[in-house]
């Protein structure tokens, strides 16, 4: 059965960290950045996530975009509850470090390159977590989060975009 939901109750946001910044490219070695979706009143069925890295041309499998070497800590993905207890770890403790290695949870990822020398390059990764098996249902203050521990100050662009919709209940049922 398919289910159609007004535009209102679909779900196109970028993860932000508390200052509300959605670009995730700055100095986060000293300590660590999240970036997170949450919404404290509704529930929430995430589909997928859109990763795009942008950095200068040059990007090779086993740096994190074009900064010259593999992350140190790299990007963690996380579901945690509102007082921050982790849910569920989407990277099971073996964190990203390179941008190939986005691969290793979602298998999308693409490098774009367009254009002649020089131009930014693109990594984008698409992480259906319907693939998995079902979406991810975040209650009511459940945070969607990304965690990053290292210096991306060097990349152009960083982002994370979730998108779903909020859930609605039917005769006691949810209807993601």
């Amino acid at each position: 059965m398919t289910v159609y939901y007004p535009v209102s109750q679909n779900i196109y946001k970028f993860l932000e960290n508390t200052a509300g910044a959605h670009i995730a490219n700055g100095d986060y070695s000293g300590a660590a950045e999240t970036f997170y979706f949450q919404d404290v009143k509704r529930e929430c069925v995430i589909h997928r996530m859109i990763v795009s890295i942008e950095d200068t041309s040059g990007f090779v499998a086993d740096e994190y975009g074009n900064l010259g070497s593999a992350l140190g800590n790299g990007v963690h993905v996380l579901v945690s509850d509102a007082n921050d207890e982790v849910l569920c770890n989407l990277t099971d403790g073996n964190p990203i470090k390179t941008s190939a290695q986005w691969g290793k949870f979602c298998y999308d990822v693409t490098l774009k390159s367009w254009g002649s020398t020089p131009s930014n390059e693109f990594i984008l990764v698409r992480w259906t977590f319907a693939k998995a098996g079902t979406p991810l249902f975040l209650r009511a203050g459940d945070k969607m989060k990304v965690v990053l521990n290292d210096n991306l100050s060097g990349l152009v662009s960083h982002t994370f975009q979730i998108q779903g919709h909020y859930a609605s209940w039917q005769d006691g049922v949810i209807r993601a």
